[in-house]
C-alpha cells in the first residue's frame, strides 16, 4: 500500500438496493481504500444486524456517516442542471463503473483529492482479491447470528453439505425469467452433485429460497438428506457460507454467501446445462462460472 490517506472519498447515495448489492459495494470500496491508500467517508452505511463490520487496518480506511440528506438533495439539482465537475463522480452502471475505474481507482487519483462519488456500482476487483482475508474479518457474521447457523444446517462429522439456492420472487420477470427455474432443474443439478458420493461422507442438502418450497420434486432422493433452511435472511446467508458447496443461478445473495465464506459456487444458468465441478468458482464477480469476463454483472437483483 503506497500514498498518504489524506484526501477523501465521499459517497453520497449510492441508490436504493438489496442487502447483498449493498455488502458487495462496501466490500470493493473498503478494499479499494486500503490497497490503494486513500480513506472514505461513507454516508448512509449499510446498517445490518448480525454483520461485525469491522476490522483494525480497514477500520481506519472508512469513517460511517448518518445519510446526508442535505448532500442527496444538492447532487439532484447539480444532476438536474446538467453541471460538470471532475470531482463529482456519476455511475450508472458497470459501464461507468469501467470506466471509473480506468480514469480514477487505477491512477491513484483518489489520492490526490477529494471526490464525491454517487450511483452504483464501485468496482475494484484487484484490491478485492489482494485484500480478501481482511474483508472477510470485516464482513464477519456475530456469534449469535453463527450459532443459529449451525442449528440450521446441524453439521455431522462426516457431512458434506450442499447449499442450493432457490431463487424466486422478482427472479419470474427479471430478464424475462432467465433464471427462474422450476424445481426439477434444481433437482437435477443437485443429483448430479451427489451422484459419486465421497467416501466416507453423508451428503446433506440445504434448501434456501425467498419463496416457500415444496418437497415434492425432492421425494425418493436416495443418496442424500434434503432439509428445508428456516432462518432470518441474515442466518440463512451465514449458514450458506458454512455450506461446502453452493449451488444455484447467478445472485448477489449466494455469491456473497460463496465470497464471504471462501466457498464454491456453481452457477446453474441455464435449463440444459448440468452441474461440472470444473465449472465451481469464488463469487469475486469479475469472472462467471466458466471462467469468462462478465460483460454484465449480476448486481441487479438480489
Amino acid at each position: 500500500m503506497t500514498g498518504r490517506r489524506e484526501k477523501l472519498l465521499k459517497l453520497i447515495d449510492v441508490g436504493k438496493m438489496g442487502l447483498c448489492n449493498q455488502l458487495f459495494l462496501c466490500a470493493n470500496i473498503i478494499a479499494s481504500a486500503h490497497y490503494r491508500g486513500y480513506k472514505v467517508e461513507y454516508c448512509k452505511f449499510p446498517k445490518v444486524d448480525g454483520i461485525e463490520f469491522s476490522q483494525p487496518e480497514l477500520n481506519d480506511c472508512i469513517s460511517k456517516k448518518e445519510y446526508a440528506f442535505w448532500a442527496r438533495h444538492i447532487i439532484k439539482i447539480l444532476k438536474y442542471i446538467n453541471w460538470k465537475n471532475e470531482r463529482i463522480i456519476q455511475v450508472k452502471g458497470r459501464k461507468d463503473a469501467v470506466k471509473i475505474y480506468v480514469d480514477y481507482i487505477s491512477t491513484g487519483k483518489f489520492r490526490d483529492s477529494t471526490y464525491y462519488f454517487w450511483g452504483w456500482p464501485f468496482l475494484d476487483h484487484m484490491a478485492l482479491r489482494e485484500r480478501i482475508n481482511l474483508v472477510r474479518e470485516y464482513f464477519s457474521f456475530t456469534q449469535e447470528v453463527k450459532t443459529q447457523a449451525e442449528y440450521i444446517l446441524n453439521r455431522g462429522s462426516k457431512d458434506f453439505i450442499v447449499g442450493c439456492h432457490i431463487r424466486r420472487g422478482d427472479y419470474k420477470y427479471w430478464l424475462d425469467g432467465k433464471y427462474y427455474f422450476p424445481d426439477n432443474i434444481y433437482r437435477r443439478n443437485v443429483d448430479k452433485i451427489c451422484e459419486n458420493k465421497l467416501q466416507g461422507y453423508k451428503m446433506k442438502v440445504i434448501l434456501f429460497s425467498n419463496e416457500k418450497i415444496s418437497l415434492s420434486e425432492w421425494s425418493s432422493v436416495e443418496n442424500y438428506e434434503v432439509i428445508i433452511s428456516s432462518g432470518s435472511t441474515v442466518s440463512e446467508l451465514c449458514a450458506m457460507s458454512m455450506c461446502d458447496l453452493i449451488v444455484g443461478p447467478p445472485s448477489t445473495y449466494s455469491g456473497w454467501a460463496s465470497l464471504i465464506g471462501n466457498v464454491p459456487k456453481y452457477n446453474i444458468i441455464s435449463s440444459e446445462k448440468i452441474y461440472d465441478s470444473s465449472d465451481t468458482f469464488i463469487c469475486f464477480y469479475d469472472k462467471d462460472g466458466v471462467g469468462n469476463k462478465y460483460e454484465k454483472l449480476f448486481f441487479d437483483k438480489v
